[in-house]
């Protein structure tokens, strides 16, 4: 008896761009892709990628860390080093790494650049609870 196929009713796709339905490859804006790559920087701890063993600032790593000069000068400098080695479509204006006024726990990320197609300033911040 022979072995008979059943297609999924979902179309398959490259696992990073969807499939949209008139068939075209849609790719993200500009400044929505730098902000992505950014946050893939961000995230990606050293040594997790087999080909860039030095891509990636961790921050899960400091998350463990406690809330001092020295961590936050650490994440500031390997953030900004990052940045400038991996996102090269950037002009990076500052890294800041800053303690959160009135609680002692949080850090205060802030990354401001420029796109370097157009000069276009954009911010990114966020804030991580450290718990050493």
């Amino acid at each position: 008896m022979p072995a008979t196929s059943r297609l999924p009713s979902e179309p398959l796709s490259f696992p990073l761009l969807s499939l949209p339905q008139a068939g075209r490859l849609e790719f993200p804006k500009l400044a929505a892709g730098v902000r992505e790559m950014i946050r893939i920087i961000l995230l990606t701890r050293p040594g997790e990628l087999l080909l860039h063993r030095d891509f990636g600032v961790g921050l899960e790593d400091f998350l463990d860390q406690p809330n001092t000069v020295t961590t936050r000068r650490r994440l500031q400098d390997a953030v900004a080093r990052q940045l400038q080695l991996f996102e090269p479509r950037i002009i990076l204006d500052r890294v800041e790494a800053a303690e959160v006024p009135d609680d002692p726990a949080a850090l205060r990320l802030e990354i401001a650049y420029r796109l370097r197609r157009d000069g276009r300033p954009a911010t990114l911040a966020l804030t991580l609870r450290l718990t050493g």
